[in-house]
């Protein structure tokens, strides 16, 4: 397994000595005690059901980025990490965290990266579908976006400037996400940016997408000045699906889907890879335009695993 990158890998800062090594040695047990708590709490509050990671998750020698889904809120990561056994997760998480030390040293020791996230308007969670019958047939037919989802017309060729360590609030995040990335390591990000208990998917954003295709970027630079072993990293669509997340020891189904080629998306419109991330992942979620058709997936789900429980 690769390496926890700290703070100190993260930034310029070649500070050395007895301290910075204590503070290394300190963090390096921060990952395996999480992944031994998130593996034992998710088997013992949930029944988690993990389909096609053996077949979509490349080998840990390979640059990879899991795009999943996020209404479980704290247990969705766990999940990851529980299903994931073989491999590090590192996941982007919100800047607030690293404002308390503890919490800072905890995430670090993750290998965790802070995101700058702009403040979210009251309301604009429930945008992401139309309240109809016919709108996620359609959606995922058509591969549409989301309604009410903003318009981007930002292109692969201009992600090398936002992702390269330029300006901005998260230049820290593109230049340590490609720094991981490059180091062949598995990134976990939730492209809808925030949790929520709705019955669909909510809008995606584009970091996932920029981050992305400046890793392929990067790689097909490096090709063609000879490193034939530089490869972009594949985008693998995950669903989280609870049947009802507030039931104790509920049943899970963790659906990873097939990786997404992001070279097939160099010198296109960031919009078009995350319109196609968001429609992978609507595929390996459950969506319902109202909680209705909900409540009648989680009635015939519970009829049909208390009848499966009986026959066993």
């Amino acid at each position: 397994m690769a390496t926890t990158p700290t703070a100190t890998d993260r930034t310029d800062n070649n500070s050395s000595g007895p301290l910075a090594t204590l503070r290394t040695l300190a963090l390096k047990p921060i990952y395996p005690l999480t992944r031994l708590g998130a593996t034992l709490t998710t088997h013992a509050a949930l029944r988690v059901t993990a389909i096609g990671h053996a077949r979509a998750v490349p080998p840990p020698s390979q640059a990879a980025m899991l795009a999943s889904s996020h209404c479980g809120m704290v247990m969705d990561p766990a999940v990851l990490i529980a299903t994931n056994q073989d491999r590090q997760c590192h996941f982007w998480a919100k800047r607030e965290v690293w404002a308390m030390p503890v919490m800072a040293f905890v995430f670090d020791g993750l290998g965790a990266v802070p995101v700058a996230r702009p403040k979210m308007a009251v309301g604009s969670l429930g945008h992401s579908i139309e309240p109809t019958m016919g709108s996620i047939p359609r959606l995922a037919a058509e591969g549409g976006e989301s309604p009410g989802s903003r318009e981007r017309s930002v292109t692969a060729d201009s992600t090398a400037s936002s992702s390269n360590g330029g300006g901005g609030a998260n230049a820290a995040l593109w230049r340590a996400t490609s720094e991981m990335l490059a180091r062949g390591q598995l990134l976990c990000v939730f492209p809808e940016g925030t949790s929520y208990t709705l019955p669909h998917l909510i809008a995606f954003k584009d970091g996932l997408s920029r981050a992305a295709l400046d890793r392929a970027r990067r790689a097909k630079d490096a090709r063609e000045s000879g490193d034939t072993s530089a490869q972009s990293a594949p985008i693998i669509p995950v669903g989280v699906s609870y049947v009802e997340k507030t039931w104790w020891r509920t049943s899970v189904v963790c659906t990873y889907g097939d990786p997404i080629n992001v070279d097939e998306y160099l010198g296109k419109d960031v919009s078009e890879l995350t319109r196609e991330i968001e429609r992978r992942v609507r595929l390996v979620t459950v969506n319902a335009p109202d909680w209705y058709v909900v409540l009648l997936w989680i009635f015939f789900s519970s009829a049909h695993h208390e009848k499966k429980n009986k026959n066993e």
